[in-house]
C-alpha cells in the first residue's frame, strides 16, 4: 500500500510545524504520461512538492471564476464545466458568464513552474490548473492552521517568503495574498454555507418527503390508486410493491402514463430511505417492473416525468444502500482479503440499462431533478432560514 512509502517522506518541518498546523492528508501524484487537471480549488491549505519532473500551475485568486453551486457535488469546480447546472441558464447568461470568466482569468492568472526539489504553496480557495510532464512524481500536503479558523496564511509560510530574496513574481504573489481579503470572503461564506447545508440537508429532505407522504392521500388519483392510498398506515411496502406490479400489468396494460406515474410517486413517497429493507424492496420493484417488457416504454416515460423530490428518492435509494454496503464490504475485505462489486452499484447500473435507448435521457433527467431538489433545499436552509430569517416552507 502507498502508506508504506510515508516512512521515506520527509516533510518540511519548518513550514509545517506541528504546534501551528494540522495535516489533513498527504497525497502522492504520479503522471505516467503528460497530463492536465481541470481548474478547481481546494478547501485546505496546499503545499505541493515536486520529487521529479515538472509541474506548471496556473493560479487565480478566489472570485476570478464563477464556481458551481455550493451545494453541488462539484462545488469546487467552475460552473462552466458543469453543463447540467448550466441547463437552467438562458443562453445570454451563459455567454455573459463565459465572457466574464475569460476576461477575469486573463487579468488575474499567474503561471508558476516547479521542478524537482521545489515547492509551491496554494492558499485555500485559489483556483488552479496543473500540467505535469511525463514521469512527474509529486507530493502534496493538505493542512489547516490550528490557531485560525479563518484559513489565513500560516505565519511560518509568510515569514519564509519574507526572509527570502524576493523576485518580482514572488513579490506579486505575496502582495496578492495580503490583499485578497475581499476575494476570500465569498469563499469563506461558501465553505460555511456548504458545511451548514451538509449538516442539515438529510433531515430537511426526510421532513419534506414525510410531509408529501401525508398530503398524497388527498390527491385526485385514479380509482385503483385511490384504493391503495386510502389503506391504513404504516403500509407494508413489500405487499404494496406486489400490488403495484399487479396494477401496472392488469389495470393499466395500455393507455397513457398518468396512472403509472401516480403509482410511482405514491410508491416512492412511502419508501423509508433510512430502512435497508425498504431500499432493497425499491430496488427489486424497479427490477421486476422492467421485467414486464410490454410496459417498459411507458415506465421509462413515467420516469422522465417524475417530480424533483421523486428523482432524489430514486437516486438516494441506491446511494444510501451503496454507503451501507460499502461498510460491509470493508468488513469482508478484512476477513477475506477481497471484495465483490457493490450490490447497489450493479443494481443501479442495471436500472439505467433497462431503460434501453433512453438510458442517457433518464440519467440526465434524474440528475437534473436531484439538482433542482437540492437547489430548493439550499434556498430554504441557507437563504431563507439563515440569511433572511424566514421559515422554510
Amino acid at each position: 500500500p502507498l502508506s508504506a512509502l510515508m516512512s521515506g517522506v520527509r516533510l518540511p518541518s519548518y513550514l509545517l510545524q506541528p504546534e501551528h498546523v494540522q495535516i489533513n492528508s498527504v497525497n502522492f501524484w504520479y503522471a505516467p504520461t503528460a497530463c492536465t487537471t481541470n481548474t478547481h480549488y481546494d478547501s485546505y491549505h496546499n503545499l505541493l512538492l515536486v520529487v521529479s519532473g515538472t509541474k506548471t500551475v496556473e493560479l487565480c485568486p478566489p472570485g476570478t471564476v464563477q464556481p458551481s453551486a455550493f451545494f453541488s457535488e462539484h462545488a469546487n469546480h467552475p460552473l462552466l464545466l458543469r453543463p447540467r447546472e448550466l441547463v437552467s441558464c438562458q443562453q445570454s447568461a451563459k455567454e455573459r458568464i463565459l465572457e466574464q470568466t475569460r476576461h477575469s482569468i486573463l487579468s488575474n492568472t499567474m503561471v508558476v513552474s516547479i521542478s524537482a526539489g521545489e515547492a509551491l504553496y496554494i492558499p485555500p480557495g485559489w483556483w488552479h490548473r496543473v500540467e505535469s510532464t511525463s514521469g512527474c512524481l509529486a507530493i502534496n500536503v493538505w493542512f489547516e492552521p490550528r490557531w485560525n479558523h479563518q484559513k489565513a496564511v500560516p505565519s511560518s509560510i509568510l515569514s519564509t517568503v519574507n526572509n527570502q530574496p524576493t523576485t518580482d513574481d514572488a513579490s506579486k504573489v505575496l502582495n496578492t495574498m495580503r490583499k485578497s481579503r475581499k476575494y476570500m470572503l465569498p469563499f469563506r461564506l461558501r465553505e460555511l454555507a456548504r458545511e451548514y447545508f451538509d449538516e442539515h440537508f438529510t433531515d430537511w429532505a426526510l421532513h419534506k418527503i414525510a410531509a408529501e407522504r401525508e398530503k398524497i392521500q388527498f390527491r385526485n388519483f385514479s380509482p385503483s390508486c385511490s384504493e391503495l392510498v386510502l389503506e391504513k398506515r404504516p403500509l407494508d411496502l413489500f405487499a404494496l410493491c406486489k400490488r403495484l406490479l399487479e396494477a401496472i400489468t392488469c389495470h393499466y396494460p395500455h393507455g397513457g402514463i398518468q396512472p403509472i406515474l401516480d403509482l410511482l410517486h405514491f410508491f416512492l413517497y412511502n419508501v423509508d430511505l433510512e430502512n435497508s429493507s425498504h431500499r432493497r424492496c425499491a430496488m427489486k420493484f424497479f427490477s421486476d417492473a422492467f421485467d414486464l417488457k410490454e410496459n417498459t416504454e411507458r415506465l421509462v416515460s413515467s420516469l422522465l416525468n417524475l417530480t424533483p423530490m421523486a428523482c432524489f428518492i430514486i437516486t438516494h435509494i441506491w446511494e444510501k444502500h451503496a454507503a451501507s454496503t460499502k461498510v460491509k464490504e470493508y468488513a469482508d475485505l478484512s476477513l477475506n482479503g477481497a471484495t465483490s462489486n457493490s450490490e447497489a452499484e450493479e443494481s443501479f447500473n442495471k436500472f439505467f440499462m433497462d431503460c434501453g435507448a433512453k438510458e442517457e435521457s433518464v440519467r440526465a433527467y434524474l440528475a437534473k431533478g436531484v439538482y433542482v431538489f437540492r437547489c430548493k433545499a439550499a434556498k430554504c436552509l441557507v437563504v431563507e432560514d439563515i440569511l433572511m430569517g424566514a421559515t422554510s416552507t
